[in-house]
């Protein structure tokens, strides 16, 4: 995406957004399902995810850490958001 023309850059920041919103409806009913069907998971089950998605976002972070002053599509690396 980086190079390319502010209209697709746009258009592919909206698509992630919705994209993004979607999964996140998703993850928040079926941990309502989970919760009220099966039961709350084993804390270590918990623990080792929790980790799994750290490291996952501290690599994404750091390879995009380099594009932060880009545009839309990696302005989600920083902390705190685009500036």
């Amino acid at each position: 995406m980086i190079g390319l023309s502010l209209r697709v850059r746009a258009t592919a920041a909206f698509f992630k957004g919705v994209t993004l919103g979607l999964m996140g409806l998703w993850v928040l009913g079926s941990t309502v399902w989970h919760a009220l069907v099966l039961g709350v998971p084993r804390a270590e089950v918990m623990g080792l995810i929790g980790f799994l998605a750290l490291a996952a976002n501290m690599t994404s972070v750091l390879i995009l850490l380099k594009y932060k002053d880009g545009d839309a599509n990696v302005g989600a690396a920083e902390p705190l958001g685009p500036t």
